[in-house]
C-alpha cells in the first residue's frame, strides 16, 4: 500500500534490488522525453519490461512509449495494452479534442501544472497589476 520512487536503471540488478522488484505489485517505466531518439527510448522501455517480468513474473507493468509503432514491442514484453501510454498518440488525441472542446488543453494544463512558491509570488504580482491596471 506504499509507493516508492527509485531512480535508476531497470536493467540493473542492483537498482532492481533497491526497488525490491521481487515484492513489487507494479512498476512504472518512464521514457526520457528529452531524448532525441524516440525509437531508442522505446527499445530501452521494452528491455526494461522484459527484465522486470523476468525478475517478477506477476508484476504489473505500466509503460510509457514515445512512438505508436513501437507499442507491439512492449506488448511482446508482457505489458498489457491498457497499461501502455503512447506520448505522441496522446498528444495528437489532445490536439483533436481541442478542436471539439476549445479551452480543453488550457484546463488540463492548469490541472496538472505546478509552480514553486517563488513563481506563485511573481504570479500574484502580475495578477494584481492585471486586475487593477497600470
Amino acid at each position: 500500500q506504499r509507493l516508492f520512487y527509485v531512480r535508476g536503471d531497470a536493467t540493473s540488478a542492483l537498482d532492481l534490488g533497491r526497488a525490491r522488484i521481487d515484492e513489487a505489485v507494479a512498476i512504472f517505466l518512464m521514457a526520457d522525453r528529452s531524448s532525441g531518439d524516440h525509437d531508442r527510448q522505446d527499445h530501452l522501455t521494452t528491455l526494461r519490461a522484459f527484465t522486470a517480468k523476468r525478475s517478477n513474473p506477476s508484476i504489473r507493468i505500466f509503460a510509457q512509449v514515445m512512438q505508436p509503432e513501437n507499442e507491439p514491442l512492449v506488448l511482446s514484453a508482457g505489458v498489457n495494452k491498457p497499461d501502455i501510454m503512447c506520448m505522441n498518440q496522446m498528444r495528437l488525441s489532445l490536439l483533436g479534442a481541442s478542436v471539439a472542446v476549445p479551452g480543453l488543453p488550457t484546463l488540463l494544463l492548469n490541472l496538472v501544472q505546478s509552480i514553486s512558491w517563488r513563481q506563485s509570488i511573481m504570479a500574484l504580482e502580475w495578477h494584481e497589476e492585471y486586475s487593477e491596471g497600470m
